[in-house]
């Protein structure tokens, strides 16, 4: 009986959890760079942004290269941002992260919306960026 309720105390909860997929960490010791992904569910919590801008803060004075990307449903193409985009918008800001993908990554009939994002701390070591279709 125990298990069943706490099982569902997770579940309900689920939505509001970071969900800061996998970070692998690459190149020459002396280089290293990391690479993580991050899907954020559309209007969950603001308090999401929280654990993203704390692992932010932890890497930023470590100078290693990194990588945030994945679908953040925050639109950064839009003409006025909502609260979870401004929230992504100054977390970008205090850190000095580069948003890297400049077109629409979800066109509609009806919309076009960039939520699909690349943030990194060093944009200068990007040579290539591709859309697939």
């Amino acid at each position: 009986m125990e298990k069943g309720r706490e099982k569902k105390r997770k579940n309900k909860n689920k939505s509001n959890r970071l969900l800061l997929h996998g970070g692998l960490e690459f190149g020459h010791p002396s280089v290293p760079f990391a690479v993580m992904t991050w899907y954020r569910p559309p209007d969950s919590s603001i308090d999401l942004f929280r654990p993203f801008e704390e692992l932010t803060g932890k890497l930023d004075p470590e100078n290693i290269e990194y990588y945030v990307l994945g679908d953040l449903n925050c639109n950064m193409a839009a003409p006025k941002f909502d609260n979870s985009t401004n929230i992504l918008s100054n977390i970008a800001e205090v850190y000095s992260l580069d948003q890297l993908i400049t077109e629409y990554t979800r066109i509609t009939e009806k919309s076009s919306t960039l939520t699909d994002l690349i943030f990194t701390n060093s944009p200068d070591r990007v040579r290539v960026s591709l859309r697939f279709s």
